[in-house]
């Protein structure tokens, strides 16, 4: 799972495993903001091209994934704690 997709100059990556809603910033020109969805997996490395892009995007489905999971880790750190505080003040 991949957060965030670039293209710099010459360079660029994009790794996307399964679907992606990606909200991209294009500098190229100016400045403007792209949307893509993408429902199959998607590979494409770029190098030394003469593109001139300056292109970063963000996967917001990988970023709810991510923030879904710590919030789940939280929680059960949390619980892990009061378990152990409860068995303490058992003794």
């Amino acid at each position: 799972m991949q957060l965030i997709n670039f293209y710099v100059a010459e360079f660029g990556f994009t790794f996307i495993s399964g679907t992606s809603l990606t909200v991209g910033v294009d500098l190229t020109n100016g400045f403007f903001v792209n949307f893509h969805l993408t429902l199959l997996s998607d590979f494409a490395i770029q190098l030394a091209t003469d593109s001139p892009r300056i292109v970063v995007y963000i996967n917001t489905i990988a970023l709810l994934i991510i923030m879904f999971i710590n919030n789940l880790n939280k929680k059960m750190l949390e619980e892990r704690e009061k378990s152990m505080i409860a068995e303490i003040g058992s003794i």
